[in-house]
């Protein structure tokens, strides 16, 4: 694989990212961030892993080392994987329990029962949801400039 190549590939996985966090901005400015969280948690499976799949696997296949022993490669590979990391505790853990949550406090309010103590674990769970959300932003943005950075060539033989 030559090098105009992998800039392309990295262009691409740049792309997908920052695709991903305007599309994040938007539904925040436009006040839909509750409503398009499920669909930005999946979405984001999708950028981070084809991103890993552009920007790294192609380096690991053509065995692209990194120079030293702890370059842009390897800070890359952390970050992206942090990120999927993310993508694995917002969709599996906290998402189910904000659903959860949701429907204890619809059955609490039909019952009539007290919703403080529900309400107060809703309102943390969404802001763990938020600070997450905002993490993989910033993890985004990161990942983009740093693939500018990746090697592009195999190490030279000495």
């Amino acid at each position: 694989m030559d090098e105009r190549l992998l800039a392309r590939l990295d262009a691409l996985s740049r792309a997908l990212l920052w695709i991903w966090v305007l599309l994040v901005l938007a539904s925040l400015v436009g006040g839909r961030l509750e409503a398009l969280r499920r669909i930005l948690d999946y979405s984001a499976w999708g950028v981070f892993g084809g991103s890993f799949l552009l920007s790294f696997l192609t380096r690991w296949l053509n065995e692209i080392e990194d120079p030293a022993p702890i370059g842009p490669l390897r800070v890359w590979l952390g970050a992206s994987l942090v990120a999927l990391l993310m993508c694995l505790a917002s969709t599996f853990i906290l998402a189910p329990k904000i659903l959860t949550i949701r429907g204890r406090l619809a059955v609490a309010e039909v019952e009539g029962r007290d919703l403080s103590a529900d309400q107060a674990s809703l309102r943390k769970a969404r802001n763990v949801a938020n600070q997450m959300l905002g993490l993989r932003v910033l993890l985004a943005l990161g990942l983009g400039y740093g693939a500018l950075m990746l090697p592009r060539r195999k190490a030279s033989a000495e």
